[in-house]
């Protein structure tokens, strides 16, 4: 029995290096044959695909090593699709933009009560952010916003409570504000702000996650194309907001055009993971990025970096924009 499991100790290295290779082969090429069709199963993965795709790379030295062409070749597809998908996230960008007048804004998804007030109030007050989407807010907290908050955040505005718990704090006049309702239950909070002499719109956005078992329209996929095409109909504005999708999955392919900027990925240096910062109240690593800076081409991303812990499930995402042509 030793004999045997030596002399097939190379075949039993490669097998699940195969078997792994082939399921990435299967899965891009399923993928690139059928965009914009929903395949539960298959946005499962590519909410992942970051982590998914990344053993390619080491274990494409392996079967070198191994000197097995086939599960090299087959390997070598899974870390040119992670290159081509992730690759730009990862190198610093060559040249970033200085305009003269620019803003920081703030999307945080607060954890629908999570997070201990004091540690909430900390992490907004000292980022140094002029406007701020929050997403789950509670009906208790938002008495606290305007008494602790009032001085930084004059202008304030918030919606409902718990998952649907919608707000913007400002530093500047909000001129008008309403309600979305898109395709799903989920608002989209849409609100006018007065910059400078120039108007901007803010789309506080936070639809149900899209992808599951039995996931239809009305489960936040029918909203995306819609709200790409709210913004780029106001412009100049800013999507912000706990999306609830990978930008791999069908959504995030429904809501970008030409017109949309994915900040992080215009001027962020990593993945930018924001979520699950806990799980079951318990401190964890991020996974995934589902928490957006989305602009206009109207407006010029200069950066884009995570915010301090203040005790949610999700990290805040802070970019710093400027008005696009000036400078």
């Amino acid at each position: 029995m030793n004999g045997w499991f030596r002399a097939r100790k190379k075949e039993l290295l490669l097998l699940p290096l195969d078997l792994y290779a082939a399921g990435m082969v299967a899965y891009l090429l399923f993928r690139l044959l059928s965009t914009r069709i929903y395949i539960w199963p298959i946005e499962v993965v590519s909410a992942y695909l970051h982590l998914l795709l990344l053993p390619a790379i080491p274990l494409l030295i392996l079967a070198i090593v191994l000197k097995s062409r086939h599960t090299a070749i087959l390997l070598g597809i899974g870390a040119l699709a992670y290159a081509v998908l992730f690759g730009e996230m990862l190198l610093p960008h060559s040249t970033r933009s200085n305009p003269p007048d620019v803003i920081t804004v703030m999307t945080y998804n607060t954890g629908n009560g999570v997070a201990s007030w004091t540690d909430l109030e900390t992490s907004i007050r000292e980022s140094g952010a002029d406007i701020v989407a929050i997403q789950e807010s509670v009906a208790e907290e938002i008495p606290l916003y305007h008494r602790d908050l009032e001085g930084f955040y004059p202008y304030q505005v918030f919606h409902g409570s718990g998952l649907e718990g919608i707000g913007l704090l400002s530093r500047y006049p909000i001129l008008h504000e309403r309600l979305e309702y898109l395709a799903s239950p989920r608002p989209y909070l849409v609100a006018d702000l007065e910059i400078d002499n120039r108007v901007l719109t803010v789309i506080n956005g936070h639809p149900p996650v899209m992808f599951g078992p039995g996931a239809g329209e009305d489960d936040g996929r029918g909203d995306f194309a819609m709200v790409g095409d709210l913004a780029t109909g106001k412009k100049p504005a800013v999507i912000l907001g706990d999306l609830n999708i990978s930008d791999q999955n069908e959504g995030y392919s429904a809501l970008m055009r030409p017109e949309l900027t994915d900040v992080h990925r215009a001027v962020g240096i990593g993945l930018g993971l924001t979520y699950p910062r806990r799980f079951n109240s318990r401190w964890s690593t991020p996974i995934i990025r589902i928490d957006y800076i989305l602009t206009t081409s109207d407006i010029e991303p200069v950066d884009i970096w995570l915010g301090d812990d203040g005790g949610s499930d999700h990290m805040p995402v802070l970019a710093t924009l400027g008005w696009r042509g000036e400078g």
